[in-house]
């Protein structure tokens, strides 16, 4: 599960990123948009798997 929403993120923040930095810069400097992208990835997959978790603890163990 970790691995399918960080590429997920991973891919979506690319997107997002990729031209940003290129009409910022005005040119696509790949490891900078690695970094941002991977970085932004780690903490919304922790971030998901954290809300689900408690999501999950919430309504169905305590519950």
């Amino acid at each position: 599960m970790f691995a399918v929403f960080i590429r997920l993120f991973f891919v979506i923040f690319g997107f997002i990123y990729s031209p940003l930095i290129s009409i910022l810069s005005g040119s696509s400097p790949n490891h900078l948009l690695f970094a941002l992208s991977s970085i932004t990835a780690l903490i919304f997959t922790v971030g998901t798997i954290a809300w689900t978790y408690k999501q999950l603890k919430k309504h169905i163990i305590d519950g």
